[in-house]
């Protein structure tokens, strides 16, 4: 028996019938998760529609059987989404940040630094019982500049090899009071302890890199 808690007010009981993973979902409890994606989420509310999916007595049905409903993976994507970035998997720790790169939100923990993808965004589609996630488009403002070039440039007070996944130094909006106030991750990605806008970062780092006179 696996029970999956949702903001420790939702749970959900999962039961291994034969071969096949079934799951019972109250329609009211239901009802409470989908409201909780993201409205831009239109093409992923259609997969999450209770006309999609079998009721019976009250309670939504999932299953992985092909010749069923063969619709558990929509659950379980659903169960990913809400559940995400609870904790570190690394230290554990809750106190985590949200931070977007690349089209992909990161989460970062705030005490050890690490960095994983906590399934926090949900599928444009699902190719059979796969998720489908197309990649965001770089915002224009995030152009232009590497975190990383203007710090080996040395243009960035305080700026060391943290360790073998990132770099760190004095965060340039804030003007943090250790070296360690921002990191920068070996992909360019970069966050601030402080929470300082991303933006205002990329805008200091372009004018940086200006008058540093960095290619």
């Amino acid at each position: 028996m696996i029970c999956y808690r949702l903001f420790s007010v939702i749970s959900i009981t999962i039961s291994s019938l034969v071969s096949n993973m079934r799951a019972r979902v109250p329609i009211v409890k239901y009802l409470s998760m989908v409201s909780k994606v993201e409205p831009h989420k239109k093409t992923t509310r259609f997969y999450l529609q209770m006309s999609n999916h079998p009721i019976e007595a009250g309670h939504v049905l999932f299953d992985d059987n092909p010749r069923g409903a063969n619709n558990m993976h929509i659950l379980t994507t659903l169960l990913d989404y809400l559940n995400a970035g609870k904790s570190c998997p690394k230290c554990g720790s809750k106190d985590s940040a949200l931070s977007q790169h690349r089209g992909i939100d990161y989460h970062i923990c705030s005490e050890c630094d690490n960095r994983w993808i906590p399934s926090s965004n949900l599928p444009d589609d699902f190719m059979g019982t796969t998720p489908v996630y197309r990649p965001k488009k770089e915002k224009d403002e995030f152009k232009g500049v590497s975190a990383i070039e203007v710090g080996e440039a040395g243009l960035l007070e305080g700026w060391h090899r943290k360790d073998s996944e990132c770099y760190a130094c004095r965060c340039p909006v804030h003007n943090g009071q250790s070296v360690n106030s921002m990191v920068v991750f070996n992909d360019g990605h970069f966050y601030c302890h402080m929470n300082c806008d991303g933006k205002e970062i990329y805008r200091v780092l372009k004018e940086l890199k200006k008058e540093g006179g960095v290619e």
